[in-house]
């Protein structure tokens, strides 16, 4: 009787994974949990060009997501420098990079601002302090 009256209490929440403000929906593809961290990424195609600046949107151990007012392409390889914050007793630094070898999976055109959405999945990484 009591599981009864729980099974008709019980509310049903659908979580939509994959879609948040601003971003085109796409079918859950991921096999790690990200988490909506929003820290500093320069990505570089080559030590020859200029740094793009960005931002994380989300992260996990296989890749993040970040905006970009330039285009990648997919397959394209880059370099990603995280800048992570750290906790240091001795407040020696407050920072830590990541540097990683990434592949760009996903481009999304966000918005009208002419924003892209850049999905890059970690090939390969190290962490340093400044």
């Amino acid at each position: 009787m009591m599981a009864k009256s729980l099974e008709r209490t019980t509310t049903h929440v659908e979580f939509k994974r994959g879609v948040d403000a601003g971003r085109a929906p796409h079918p859950e593809r991921r096999r790690r949990v990200r988490t909506n961290v929003h820290w500093p990424v320069l990505l570089l195609r080559d030590q020859n060009e200029e740094a793009v600046e960005s931002q994380t949107l989300d992260l996990s151990v296989n890749g993040f997501y970040c905006l970009s007012k330039t285009s990648f392409a997919a397959g394209e390889s880059l370099i990603g420098l995280l800048k992570l914050p750290t906790h240091d007793p001795g407040e020696r630094t407050a920072q830590g990079h990541l540097e990683c070898r990434v592949t760009v999976v996903r481009v999304d055109p966000v918005g009208a601002d002419g924003q892209f959405g850049i999905a890059c999945q970690i090939e390969d990484y190290r962490f340093s302090r400044p």
